[in-house]
């Protein structure tokens, strides 16, 4: 079984090189080629000697995979719970030099922006927007880098300007999660639907039966039809959350059943906000709604489902300001990886989508 996520504590040297070795082998079973995987490794290296160098409080580092139209991705991302840094702003602006590992590979934060094809960093300490995974005050730090395969994003995605980032994390190594993240498109339609099966884990076959099934749909139906056909899994107790962009109508339709939380901020203004669905009802074909908004500039979605320790409504709105504010990060890697509570359980379900849909 190929491992999709890994969450790993630095508090030694040893460490650093059980995040290197770990990198390097997702990278590996997602197919990269050796000189990507080389990057990956240094990559990780350098996240996780800045917990050693800055001597942060609770650091680790996350690393998870997503393939998306048959192309693989990977993300590394490095959080702590202090002591922040203090310029941020010289970091997104390009001022990376002096950021040095003082003992690693490379240039610490500079060789992975560099090297990642999409870089975020968000100190809760000193930036003047709401930082997700912080409350006021608090000190933290949140690094994501994510590679794709060859350098490049799937082609559904660049041809409709959408970034898109997900993970789905197992309970354990050898125990499958039950959640998924499927996402499928044309040259018309980008289809993302998020599953949330019944149980800890113990669902994941039916979510494989709603795979199956949403590959025989094709990409025409809107969302709310689809339910019809999947009716077997929402009798079952599964949530399911499906979106599709139609880059001809420059539009966006959303429908929903059961416990997936779904935030959208359409053209900056918020328009849609779903945390609680009921599934399992003899009648729920009856309260299946579709929503439909025009889009002229961008869309933003945050999806979760219940398989992480529920957000507070300070993180809500830190992580909806930045589909209000999207000219603060290049892409939405960031908010995907500290959507996972700072104190989330390793035992947790959790399948997460964050995507962004950006005007030519």
């Amino acid at each position: 079984m190929r491992a999709l996520f890994r969450e790993l504590p630095v508090q030694q040297p040893a460490d650093v090189a059980v995040v290197r070795h770990v990198a390097g082998q997702m990278a590996a079973e997602q197919s990269f080629p050796v000189q990507r995987q080389a990057e990956v490794r240094l990559m990780a290296s350098e996240l996780a000697q800045n917990h050693l160098d800055h001597k942060t409080k609770s650091g680790r580092v996350r690393v998870s995979s997503l393939i998306i139209d048959q192309v693989p991705s990977l993300t590394l991302t490095a959080l702590d719970e202090g002591p922040g840094i203090a310029d941020v702003s010289s970091i997104l602006d390009g001022e990376t030099g002096r950021h040095r590992s003082k003992t690693g590979l490379g240039a610490g934060l500079a060789s992975i922006r560099r090297l990642a094809d999409s870089f975020s960093i968000c100190s809760g300490s000193c930036c003047d927007y709401p930082c997700p995974g912080f409350q006021a005050g608090e000190q933290g730090t949140i690094i994501t880098g994510c590679c794709w395969l060859d350098y490049q994003p799937p082609p559904v995605l660049t041809a409709l300007k959408v970034d898109c980032v997900g993970i789905v994390s197992s309970r354990s190594e050898n125990m499958p999660c039950g959640d998924g993240l499927f996402v499928d498109g044309d040259d018309r339609f980008l289809r993302i639907v998020l599953v949330d099966s019944p149980g800890i884990g113990s669902g994941f076959r039916l979510t494989r039966k709603v795979k199956e099934r949403l590959q025989d749909m094709d990409m025409i139906w809107p969302p709310d039809q689809l339910f019809e056909q999947l009716s077997f899994a929402l009798a079952a107790g599964i949530a399911i959350e499906i979106l599709r962009f139609d880059h001809l109508r420059k539009e966006v339709q959303c429908a929903g059943v059961g416990n997936v939380g779904a935030w959208l901020v359409v053209d900056g203004k918020l328009v849609r906000t779903v945390d609680w669905r009921p599934t399992g009802h003899p009648n729920y074909n009856n309260r299946i709604q579709l929503f439909s908004y025009p889009v002229q500039e961008h869309v933003f979605c945050l999806l979760h489902s219940d398989g992480i320790q529920p957000f507070t409504r300070g993180e809500i709105e830190a992580l909806l300001s930045v589909g209000l504010r999207p000219q603060l990060f290049p892409t939405s890697s960031l908010v995907l990886q500290s959507a996972f509570s700072m104190n989330r359980l390793q035992q947790d379900d959790a399948a997460i989508c964050v995507w962004q849909w950006q005007k030519q």
